[in-house]
């Protein structure tokens, strides 16, 4: 006995092959290779497919990403996927997310990233959450150094923290990476790409 297919109209193949061109341009996953992963994750009985957060990390860390081969940005990156709060990611929030850091408003992409960031989820950048980024960001370039990294994070504080009240409000980060072309393209992770090995 053979399951019913929804039917194939000029719609839905109009829609798979944006989603196709959208995940494409976004990662090195294509949508079959999205669905077995959310599929294979599937448990018996549920209605949609979803990750949990261990299936979540452990797909970052294949992707090799080095920024989110990190726990705490992963936990993070997971936190800010997860907008319904339910402890899973299924493909339309990973879907939303990934263009939220490439085809939304440059405020928005900011946004998104900050709530990345703010990795304690206290709503607010502190110096060892940018640090932490910061030593993640430049792993691959050896020159940087960690007097290096700390005079950058000093300033950044500098620059961004306005009211001087020794941490990073979501309004400050965005207002002040707007400002600078330099730390906005570093700070939205406009390379960001997802490559399973």
């Amino acid at each position: 006995m053979t399951e019913d297919l929804p039917p194939v109209t000029p719609g839905t193949l109009l829609k798979r092959r944006i989603e196709e061109k959208q995940l494409a341009a976004l990662t090195n996953l294509d949508l079959n290779s999205l669905h077995a992963l959310f599929d294979g994750a599937q448990q018996t009985g549920d209605t949609s497919p979803s990750l949990n957060k261990a299936k979540f990390i452990q797909f970052l860390i294949e992707c090799g990403n080095s920024q989110l081969r990190d726990p705490a940005v992963a936990n993070s990156f997971f936190d800010a996927l997860d907008v319904n709060h339910n402890g899973h990611v299924d493909k339309r929030e990973l879907l939303f997310g990934l263009l939220a850091l490439s085809e939304a408003t440059l405020e928005s992409k900011l946004k998104f990233c900050f709530r990345v960031y703010d990795l304690n989820k206290d709503h607010v950048l502190e110096r060892h959450e940018l640090r932490h980024l910061l030593t993640l960001m430049t792993a691959a370039r050896s020159s940087i150094t960690p007097p290096d990294i700390d005079a950058i994070v000093e300033a950044i504080y500098r620059d961004f923290d306005v009211n001087h009240d020794n941490v990073i409000s979501e309004s400050e980060f965005i207002a002040a990476a707007m400002a600078r072309p330099d730390l906005c393209e570093m700070f939205t992770w406009s390379t960001l790409k997802f490559k399973r090995h």
